[in-house]
């Protein structure tokens, strides 16, 4: 007797199947890739706060409450059922992640001219800050951090702090 041929209903499911397996590996792939690159970014926060420390040590209080990282998420197994969360979830962490590599990069960029004393460099930071929305944030940071210097000017009574 010959084999018996699949139903169209049969062949859709299957396919469907394999379209589903197909999202979970790739997003078993993005959160793998997530965490490397979370991992060097981590890093990298490291090395800049020696960085900081070396060439600006007050300059540390003002970075440290903006690089409070999370520790690395620990992802769900992936499910038929929760597919779709955990895809925007990993959206949303890639986000997240893209855009405080930026601030990084920015608060790396004002060491930089603040170690060479460079308006040029200074103005090159600031122009990156505003162009990833994270000037605002960086003048509250340098408004603190004035607003402690001067308290701190005050408790002493001097201006040479």
């Amino acid at each position: 007797m010959p084999p018996r041929r699949k139903t169209a209903r049969q062949n859709a499911r299957q396919a469907a199947r394999q379209q589903i397996q197909t999202r979970i590996t790739r997003l078993k792939t993005k959160q793998q890739d997530f965490l490397t690159r979370f991992a060097m970014f981590r890093a990298r926060i490291d090395s800049t706060t020696e960085e900081v420390k070396r060439v600006d040590p007050e300059g540390l209080r003002l970075l440290a409450p903006t690089f409070r990282l999370p520790t690395p998420p620990v992802f769900a197994i992936i499910t038929e059922s929760n597919l779709d969360q955990s895809e925007k979830a990993i959206m949303q962490l890639e986000d997240w992640l893209l855009s405080v590599r930026g601030e990084l990069r920015v608060l790396e960029k004002l060491c930089e001219a603040k170690e060479e004393s460079s308006r040029e460099k200074t103005d090159e930071a600031l122009a990156m800050a505003d162009m990833i929305g994270f000037r605002e944030e960086l003048d509250q940071m340098a408004r603190e951090g004035t607003k402690e210097m001067d308290e701190a000017r005050k408790r002493c009574g001097t201006n040479n702090v």
